[in-house]
């Protein structure tokens, strides 16, 4: 329940909102974030906004590791 859990929600958001350090590991296990949370996603809505606005920045990223972690 997004109510309960409105402290976790935005610690996560700090963690996928902070700037791009340009080190792949940080990126790709940000992405790796998004990923585990696809299964909340009905649930937190406000989130899914934020993560599809960064997404689409960052689609002609220049490491081939972050690119393909969106793409999936």
């Amino acid at each position: 329940d997004p109510r309960r859990m409105h402290r976790v929600i935005n610690y996560l958001r700090s963690l996928i909102n902070t700037t791009a350090t340009g080190n792949t590991f940080m990126e790709t296990s940000r992405w790796y974030l998004v990923q585990t949370l696809t299964n909340f996603e009905w649930r937190v809505p406000s989130i899914w906004c934020m993560i599809n606005e960064q997404a689409k920045e960052l689609l002609d990223h220049p490491y081939k590791a972050i690119r393909e972690r969106i793409a999936m």
